[in-house]
């Protein structure tokens, strides 16, 4: 009774899918696959008491009806559940061998882990302590953090300042290369400009370096003008006082010769002496006025070709030789007045200035010859004229060597 009961047909059921296994997830917790291992256990040792009843009940049933039909089919079913729940129970242990081999794995993993952890503990826990000890200086990190705040916040207003400024010196820079670009293009022109610049100084210091040359060649002439023009104002120093005498001696022969021709008794002989004296008197002025014309313009022309340095003084001292020229010629001029206004006027024309004629017809120019040339001329003339009176001879030689002095006796010897 408690065999049948024990063994009914529910708990000998054949499994059909004999070979499915159960499957060990992975990343299961220890407490998951313990509980897995007692179940395999508690259903491994159920078949083995379900085995051992099931071969006691084929041994009974074999002696009760040992050639019965439905016995033989029975224990055929027997054996072939028999089998598969062998084979089912080869299967779960080695289940159960794989789970413990992965539980003994899990239990190294868990030691190890464990190991780590207390490590980390550890070391947090001396971190924690080391916070604890630095406790007291959060009061100091918080004001070095306020500062450091602080300070961050006048960088940032700082740093958007020089952004404003680096935009400003942005625009300044762009306006800058175009005022380099433009002041580039100026530069290239004023290259050029000064390139031509040098070509023309180099050749305006050649010019120049001729110019020196042709200066110095220049001065050294005017040197030497300069020099000869001196000498010849000393030269003209000297005549002037010849002059100012040969002045002195017509003044005095004009008034000898209204002497004397106040005292001629004849009308005719009066009138021949005064025609030829007055011929041969405006001769020596004409004369004496071109020497002093021809002084006067080689004074003006060296004048004009000397330096103008020199030109002051120069122009001061032909000034005075104009000046007592012209005070000469006044004189002269006075005195040719008086002589005509006295004697009776000459039938033959005066002789333009500068070409005045002697008796023999000959030019008297006086440049090279002596200041007294055109006055000797006079003299001789009036002495072969007045040669041939012997009563007018002697007294008109006393009065003219009386009046005029040294000279004049001197050219009446000669002439007579």
């Amino acid at each position: 009774m408690m065999a049948s009961r024990d063994s009914s047909p529910n708990d000998f059921a054949v499994d059909h899918n004999p070979k499915r296994k159960p499957q060990l997830h992975q990343g299961r917790s220890s407490r998951e696959v313990d509980e897995e291992l007692i179940k395999l256990r508690n259903e491994n040792f159920n078949l083995k008491l379900r085995l051992h009843f099931k071969d006691r009940v084929g041994e009974g049933s074999v002696r009760a009806s040992g050639s019965s039909d439905a016995v033989c089919r029975e224990l055929e079913d027997a054996k072939i559940v028999i089998h598969a729940l062998r084979l089912e129970i080869a299967e779960k242990t080695q289940l159960l061998k794989d789970a413990a081999v992965a539980i003994s794995e899990h239990e190294e993993r868990e030691k190890e882990f464990v190991l780590e952890s207390q490590a980390k503990i550890a070391e947090l826990e001396g971190y924690i302590t080391h916070l604890q000890d630095e406790k007291p200086l959060e009061a100091l990190f918080a004001q070095d953090l306020k500062r450091m705040e602080e300070k961050v916040a006048r960088q940032i207003d700082d740093l958007h300042k020089a952004k404003k400024q680096i935009e400003h010196l942005k625009h300044e820079l762009s306006e800058r290369d175009r005022e380099k670009a433009s002041s580039d293009d100026k530069l290239m022109e004023i290259t050029r400009e000064n390139s031509e610049l040098v070509s023309l100084l180099q050749e305006h210091y050649k010019f120049g370096v001729i110019a020196n040359q042709m200066m110095e060649l220049q001065k050294k002439e005017l040197d030497e003008c300069l020099a000869e023009k001196l000498g010849f104002i000393n030269r003209l120093n000297e005549i002037l006082p010849e002059l100012s005498s040969q002045n002195d001696l017509l003044k005095e022969a004009t008034m000898t010769v209204q002497e004397l021709l106040t005292q001629q008794e004849t009308t005719d002989l009066k009138a021949n002496l005064s025609r030829e004296l007055l011929e041969n008197y405006k001769a020596a002025i004409t004369e004496s006025k071109i020497e002093i014309h021809n002084i006067t313009d080689d004074i003006m022309k060296w004048t004009s070709n000397c330096r103008s340095g020199n030109r002051a003084g120069s122009d001061s001292n032909s000034a005075k030789i104009k000046s007592d020229i012209s005070d000469n010629d006044l004189s002269m001029q006075s005195t040719e007045f008086s002589v005509t206004m006295a004697l009776p006027q000459p039938e033959a024309a005066s002789l333009p200035p500068g070409k005045a004629q002697d008796g023999s017809g000959k030019h008297l120019r006086g440049h090279g010859k002596s200041s007294f040339t055109g006055l000797r001329q006079f003299v001789k003339c009036w002495g072969r004229q007045y040669s041939k009176s012997p009563a007018t001879n002697a007294a008109s030689r006393s009065l003219l060597s009386h009046a005029i002095g040294s000279p004049f006796p001197r050219l009446l010897s000669t002439t007579n």
